[in-house]
């Protein structure tokens, strides 16, 4: 376990950084804890926000680390900041 540096970029939820740096969404809680400059926010006004996380060494957080993978799961431009609401509004078709 390694106290380092992330940038959260667009597109990125607390959510995002949990599975990334911890293999676990429920983390979420702990990087709030960590950084007293993370807003009240889990889903927007993110992007840009230098963070302390405490990496984790387990297999999932070495599989994103090894493979490069920076995940994002809310894509404004798409949904307009709605990606339930679109989903449930069109039907989930």
């Amino acid at each position: 376990m390694a106290l380092i540096t992330v940038k959260i970029t667009e597109g990125q939820t607390l959510f995002d950084v949990a599975l990334r740096y911890y293999g676990d969404v429920s983390k979420a809680v702990d990087i709030i804890k960590l950084n007293t400059n993370v807003p009240n926010l889990l889903f927007n006004g993110l992007n840009g926000l230098t963070i302390s996380v405490d990496e984790q060494n387990n297999d999932v957080v070495n599989y994103y680390k090894s493979n490069n993978i920076k995940i994002t799961t809310r894509f404004p431009e798409i949904t307009g900041g709605k990606g339930f609401d679109s989903g449930y509004d069109n039907g989930f078709n």
